[in-house]
């Protein structure tokens, strides 16, 4: 019944509605996985080579697992399924200071979606506001921003996929090196 509420409500924020559900459906499935391995020594150890692959596969994003996706989703396509608080918090200002370590030369521009001060992580970046167009710089766009679900333009920063894209920093900010000449 709480899911059928769940599914017809009018509110969307995300997966939050049936969070509660999910101590039931991992029941469910263990039930499932215990009956599947007292039956076969075959289905044990799939599930067995499932459960270390899955652990082994998550340790690469250690220690930041709000980006997680499977392998067979690459960082640089994530912000196409997921976005807003489900993929981007923010989180990528520590990785950002590392890049900006790395390349202290480069003029950043940054459109992120947080609401923390960069120049609190000692970041030297120039806000990169809705709409506006930079050259020759770096241009740093969050995954949420870039997806623009939160902006009243929803493609304000989409002009940014016309460059290559340079990384992916803490699996949701996407670095693009804009040339001197812009594509228009």
């Amino acid at each position: 019944m709480y899911l059928v509420f769940a599914l017809l409500s009018k509110i969307d924020i995300g997966d939050r509605h049936v969070l509660p559900l999910y101590p039931f459906v991992l029941l469910f499935v263990a039930g499932v996985w215990w009956t599947l391995a007292r039956s076969s020594k075959t289905a044990l150890a799939l599930i067995i080579l499932a459960i270390a692959l899955h652990a082994v596969d998550s340790f690469r994003y250690a220690p930041d697992y709000l980006g997680y996706f499977t392998p067979f989703i690459a960082p640089d396509q994530s912000y196409k399924l997921l976005s807003d608080s489900n993929l981007d918090w923010g989180q990528g200002l520590l990785a950002l200071h590392e890049y900006q370590s790395d390349h202290p030369d480069e003029k950043i521009f940054l459109s992120y979606f947080g609401s923390v001060d960069p120049a609190a992580y000692g970041l030297r970046v120039e806000p990169l506001a809705e709409g506006q167009r930079v050259a020759g710089a770096t241009v740093i766009v969050s995954s949420t921003q870039l997806t623009g679900q939160m902006l009243e333009n929803p493609m304000s920063y989409r002009w940014v996929l016309k460059y290559p894209e340079k990384a992916v920093l803490n699996h949701s900010l996407h670095v693009f090196a804009i040339p001197v000449a812009p594509v228009r």
